[in-house]
């Protein structure tokens, strides 16, 4: 079967793709990793690594939301100024 048509046509014509095989490369699935041994020292430092990345991303999202606060309010003082000073301007 002529291979640039192959995906056009399904099912396909042609079998020699069952003579083929691959590993499972969906690594937490695999009967490879299931059937590894495991060390509790490993899963505590799996649960130690989660808490660490847990730690780092909730501390910047932290100070996003306080930097986020301070433009609001920055933006809204000198917006004002900004508007206080027009109008002084054309009153004079």
């Amino acid at each position: 079967m002529d291979p640039r048509y192959s995906l056009k046509v399904y099912p396909r014509n042609d079998v020699a793709f069952k003579a083929k095989g691959s590993y499972n490369f969906e690594t937490i699935r695999s009967k490879i990793y299931l059937n590894r041994k495991k060390d509790k020292l490993e899963e505590l430092y799996r649960w130690l690594v989660h808490g660490v990345i847990g730690v780092i991303v909730g501390t910047i999202a932290f100070f996003m939301a306080i930097v986020e606060d301070e433009i609001a309010i920055y933006r809204a003082e000198h917006t004002q100024h900004m508007i206080t000073t027009a109008v002084d301007d054309a009153a004079l």
